[in-house]
């Protein structure tokens, strides 16, 4: 069994990477804008998000209850399916099931993955080791985004399907590890959905967690916007020209600096922590990503991309911190429960911004410039409006911070 939960140890960060090779990085936005409008586009992602929200507790449930092999086995093949989905798509419905589809993914591998992790070293006591396996794994998922990114890009210039096609791929080399991860035994056996829930709840009034959960929700929301208007900006610096389109590929190379970026950051993080302390080291961490939506807003400029290019970093910094803490304060029996109401939050969030942004751009064909600009300015606002409640209860994290 030690051998077995070693082996696990071993291909996680392989696991990592496979589910990473995301091709389609540089084109979803353009994809799904050369089939449906940019009201559809937006509204697409807020499915995406929305799926994830009505999946997540489910699928940590599900995990806790049947097992953590079980349920990365079930997020991989849902993976190979949206990207098939996904290739043939041609319309907003067939869009719409691709993206429920990945959401399903994402759903059923968040927090099972790092949980099977943790229980995995707890077991053959390397417990320790937590902060530093996750960043690794961090930093291979991160190098894989970075290939995948540069070749799809590459490929989306000639068409902005094949990168699905390349993604399917990926996915079904997450089939083949997932195969050969080995159960962990669990320390107690899973509770009913109410209990859980309960317990939950319980272990939210902690003040260290309702810190680290509240930060969550507003980390991934700044980090997540990049994300979703990176192309648009691009594809105002580089317009179409003759039969390619190089903005595919401008996309791609760029986000391959971007997640090398990131990888680097990661060996940073627990540095980071113990240089400030956790309290101060996040909030550096949120300040920043701040400042990458600010620059966007502020200047549509190729200089801009250098700052940019950096998006990867603050949730490189921040990931291998939260979850460390996460995972040693979290039973096992809701551990991965835990984290999916965690992601639930988080994404429901996102989506409601989106929901949002669509509502008051239902009625143009394209994004320019100053649409762009007024809905990262508004980001940046709320951020900087949060900021000083951050800092003001960091304390709460301090004081109870294990160690």
């Amino acid at each position: 069994m030690t051998a077995s939960l070693q082996r696990n140890i071993y291909l996680y960060p392989w696991f990592s990477a496979s589910t990473s090779l995301l091709f389609w990085f540089p084109v979803f936005f353009l994809y799904f804008s050369s089939k449906v409008t940019i009201n559809q586009v937006l509204v697409l992602e807020a499915i995406y998000y929305i799926c994830v929200v009505l999946l997540e507790v489910p699928s940590g449930y599900l995990s806790d209850l049947l097992g953590r092999r079980i349920t990365l086995i079930a997020s991989s093949i849902s993976a190979l399916l949206s990207y098939m989905v996904f290739f043939t798509a041609d319309s907003f419905v067939f869009l719409a099931i691709a993206q429920a589809l990945l959401a399903a993914h994402i759903s059923f591998k968040s927090g099972t993955d790092s949980s099977l992790l943790y229980e995995s070293l707890v077991q053959t006591n390397r417990e320790q080791e937590i902060g530093d396996q996750l960043a690794k794994a961090q930093r291979f998922g991160l190098l894989a985004t970075a290939l995948a990114a540069l070749i799809g890009g590459l490929a989306g210039g000639f068409s902005l399907a094949i990168p699905y096609a390349l993604a399917a791929a990926g996915a079904g080399v997450a089939i083949a590890l997932s195969l050969r991860f080995c159960e962990p035994d669990k320390s107690a056996s899973a509770q009913t959905v109410i209990n859980q829930i309960t317990e939950i709840v319980s272990y939210l009034k902690k003040p260290a967690l309702h810190w680290l959960f509240f930060f969550n929700v507003v980390i991934f929301i700044l980090v997540h916007v990049p994300y979703e208007y990176f192309q648009p900006y691009i594809k105002l610096l580089f317009p179409a020209r003759a039969s390619y389109d190089n903005s595919p590929l401008v996309a791609g190379i760029l986000i391959t600096i971007t997640m090398v970026a990131g990888s680097y950051a990661s060996n940073f993080s627990i540095p980071l922590k113990q240089r400030f302390g956790t309290g101060p080291a996040l909030i550096i961490v949120i300040t920043y990503a701040c400042v990458i939506i600010l620059s966007m807003a502020a200047y549509l400029h190729v200089a801009i991309l250098a700052i940019v290019l950096m998006r990867s970093v603050p949730m490189a910094l921040a990931n291998p911190i939260i979850y460390s803490i996460l995972h040693e304060n979290i039973p096992d029996q809701i551990r991965a429960s835990f984290l999916s109401v965690l992601s639930l939050f988080s994404r429901l969030s996102f989506s409601l911004t989106l929901l949002l942004t669509a509502y008051f751009t239902n009625s143009i064909e394209q994004l320019d410039y100053p649409r762009l600009q007024t809905i990262l300015f508004a980001y940046s606002l709320v951020t900087i409006l949060m900021l000083p409640l951050l800092w003001w209860a960091r304390h709460k994290l301090i004081k109870k911070e294990p160690g």
